[in-house]
């Protein structure tokens, strides 16, 4: 007994640091990606060493990310769910080691906007929270971009030439980050969420929808680390100035 309650007091603190250390992994910056840097400098492959659980892009700005449970999907342009390759590469991307940490049940429908609304609640105005909603869901609206060509368009001018899909309702997930408004121009301010379908069939980034019942799953991040591209690109991209207005124009596909 004298040596199994040590081990069990160190096993319990290096249980605790693991709660502790959690991180959000993040390459480039999004004030890169409006400027229309879009070629990819890190593989998937390095995003599912940081993470199971995350969202982003591909190389080219080749359709929309979903990580979740240590498997990457991407929506294309045409609204079909991939599996992708661990050499894929990404020009931005985040991505954490999810943990459940708060819960909201969800017992009647509820809105896209008052998702955000009831989740505003448990988060505090100066930390990372990754999200994680599971139920069953209707009206949702995603989208997707197509690849682009060199030279690349700024975000704001892809965006126009997205594709919508009305996803079949039924369960899904909806995931992703709500960051401080101190990281703007690092990432989005606010709520930044995809959605995959149960089937993986349809999905993408989440326009709106309704959240018929379910569970909003929480979980505070007070960790942040960028990996900034090693390219010329990167180097010689403007990335100073007030973009909130492109932003949000990005987010709301407008």
């Amino acid at each position: 007994m004298k040596l199994f309650r040590p081990l069990l007091l160190v096993g319990l603190l290096a249980l605790g640091l693991l709660a502790q250390a959690q991180s959000i992994f993040q390459v480039s910056t999004f004030n890169t990606l409006l400027g229309g840097v879009y070629g990819g400098t890190t593989t998937v492959g390095e995003l599912l060493w940081n993470g199971n659980f995350g969202i982003g892009t591909f190389d080219a700005l080749d359709g929309e990310m979903i990580i979740l449970d240590g498997v990457c999907y991407q929506i294309t342009s045409e609204g079909k769910v991939n599996v992708m390759e661990k050499t894929a590469t990404t020009p931005f991307a985040a991505v954490t080691s999810y943990q459940h940490e708060m819960s909201i049940v969800v017992v009647q429908p509820t809105s896209f906007a008052d998702i955000e609304a009831m989740a505003d609640k448990l988060c505090g105005d100066n930390y990372f929270y990754a999200l994680r909603i599971t139920g069953k869901f209707s009206k949702v609206k995603a989208r997707s971009v197509p690849r682009q060509k060199l030279p690349y368009p700024p975000l704001a001018e892809v965006v126009k030439t997205q594709t919508v899909f009305n996803v079949p309702d039924g369960p899904g997930t909806m995931m992703g980050f709500r960051c401080p408004k101190f990281v703007a121009g690092i990432n989005v301010p606010g709520y930044h969420l995809h959605y995959l379908s149960d089937d993986h069939k349809s999905g993408g980034h989440m326009l709106e929808g309704v959240l018929e019942q379910g569970v909003i799953n929480i979980e505070t991040i007070r960790s942040f680390q960028m990996n900034l591209p090693n390219t010329a690109e990167f180097q010689r991209a403007n990335l100073t100035g007030d973009r909130a207005a492109e932003t949000t124009a990005v987010e709301k596909g407008k």
